[in-house]
């Protein structure tokens, strides 16, 4: 005699089979969001989700298997309905194969996500500004496939400007705020360094969970400048907001146009504003206070309201010497072009 499941029974094993059929999706979706950015994520990283997904192919037969074989004995009277009621019960909670199994997984290996997410800020579209497309490809003229030596890297560039900056998931996760200034100070000084063609500077992202056991390795994240193969400095943000190096004021220069501003007189404005804010930078109101001496009979505050958020070009709520010298350009003799460009960016937020 064949006995019929009942329908609840019925509906449950369905409902298995399509979990499975999701978490497989899950994991195919995983690995082929991995897949453009294998050669820069750690190999150890990778194999454990292809690895789980070998054991997964291996429990989803034996579920498949252990299901039919069950539904056939109840059918023939040979078990009790009981015993497929429970194997439906612990399903979702003790099968690999579950949704919910297979995203605790996948969240349990989200560091290769924080990573792929890492790695896309350095896309040349978005180091470009261009964003016209969605998903993020590897920049493999920044992030190496291969990386031996710091020293040695810097010597083989030894007649350039280089900069390297030192990325992990940890440092990241430890200090969000450093990662994110060092980011932003490593994108401008890429735009910067991409505006003087016949100066080639060189610039690279060292990833630490990639890259083991490398000389001269930071404690955090953070830019080392070389150059004649010497570390200048081991934190290119911080040093840059109190130290003036000839690179700075060749790149003040450069940027803003100055027709009569000497070096001598770029080293006299860092000097007092270095004795006015002695760690390199200035919120609003100091910027207010500043600009005010420019213009000791009016009132700037609306003014400098709005162009601060511009002259924040790194947009970390505070104005370098740098930054500053670019909002002074107004005030000084320069390139026109470089001063209605500023002023047009103005009015436009003005309005």
């Amino acid at each position: 005699m064949i006995r019929e499941v009942t329908n609840s029974v019925v509906n449950r094993i369905e409902n298995i089979f399509e979990q499975i059929i999701q978490g497989k999706r899950m994991m195919n979706d995983f690995l082929g969001t991995i897949e453009p950015w294998k050669n820069w994520i750690s190999s150890n990283w990778i194999e454990v989700i292809y690895d789980q997904q070998k054991h997964l192919a291996g429990i989803e037969l034996q579920t498949q298997r252990r299901l039919a074989s069950l539904l056939e004995s109840i059918r023939r009277g040979e078990a009790d309905e009981k015993v497929m009621v429970d194997l439906l019960d612990k399903f979702e909670q003790e099968n690999p194969c579950s949704v919910m199994s297979v995203k605790n997984f996948l969240q349990s290996n989200a560091r290769i996500k924080t990573k792929i997410e890492s790695l896309g800020e350095f896309d040349q579209q978005v180091l470009d500004d261009a964003h016209e497309k969605t998903s993020k490809l590897p920049n493999q003229t920044i992030l190496l496939k291969t990386f031996t030596s710091i020293d040695d890297f810097i010597q083989k560039y030894y007649d350039y400007d280089t900069y390297l900056l030192h990325i992990s998931n940890t440092w990241e996760e430890q200090d969000k705020a450093n990662w994110y200034k060092q980011l932003r100070c490593f994108k401008y000084l890429y735009k910067l360094g991409k505006k003087d063609e016949a100066k080639k500077d060189i610039f690279c992202v060292i990833d630490h969970d990639l890259h083991v056991g490398l000389d001269q390795k930071p404690g955090s994240c953070v830019i080392y400048h070389a150059y004649r193969g010497t570390i200048k400095t081991k934190d290119y943000y911080q040093s840059s907001l109190i130290q003036l190096s000839w690179q700075q004021i060749r790149d003040i220069r450069m940027e803003n146009k100055f027709s009569t501003l000497s070096i001598t007189d770029i080293e006299t404005w860092h000097k007092e504003f270095i004795e006015s804010h002695p760690n390199g930078e200035m919120n609003e109101e100091q910027w207010i206070d500043e600009f005010q001496k420019l213009y000791p009979k009016g009132d700037p505050r609306y003014f400098c309201h709005i162009a601060f958020s511009i002259i924040d070009k790194n947009h970390n709520g505070l104005i370098s010497f740098t930054e500053f010298m670019s909002a002074i350009s107004l005030t000084l003799p320069s390139d026109m072009r470089q001063k209605i460009t500023l002023v047009r960016i103005l009015f436009f937020r003005f309005k």
